[in-house]
């Protein structure tokens, strides 16, 4: 995962190969996160966050949706042969449109990202303001 960048390659792409290979490996938010982000392109758009403020989940859709993409993914709990304390809520996604809300629950442990729709989210029309004369 350290080898892995951006390299000049759409956001999504990268976010795609970075979530296929972190289910490869059993590390906590924390490093994934650390990982993700040292290896995007310099001109891509990101905050920077205490490690426990966001999931990996919710930082890659904070990221995702900080530069314009309507690519998302979801958090899926991955099956652990040790019993460690899981937050209640196993899935997390947001519409493009939405701003994420922190889970109250820290991540535990390491997580599992799915993408499950690669096609975009239709553009959310806007009505147009009212003009008095």
């Amino acid at each position: 995962l350290w080898t892995l960048k951006q390299d000049g390659r759409p956001l999504e792409r990268y976010v795609e190969e970075f979530s296929e290979l972190s289910c490869l490996v059993n590390w906590p938010d924390a490093p994934l996160k650390a990982c993700f982000l040292k290896c995007l392109d310099e001109d891509t758009i990101f905050c920077i966050e205490p490690a426990c403020f966001f999931s990996l989940v919710e930082s890659i859709n904070l990221i995702l949706f900080l530069n314009g993409s309507d690519f998302k993914i979801e958090e899926v709990q991955g099956k652990s042969y040790y019993p460690r304390p899981v937050p209640s809520e196993t899935h997390v996604a947001w519409s493009v449109h939405q701003s994420p809300v922190s889970s109250t629950y820290p991540s535990s442990g390491s997580s599992h990202l799915v993408l499950p729709d690669l096609k975009p989210n239709p553009p959310m029309k806007r009505p147009l303001p009212h003009q008095s004369h």
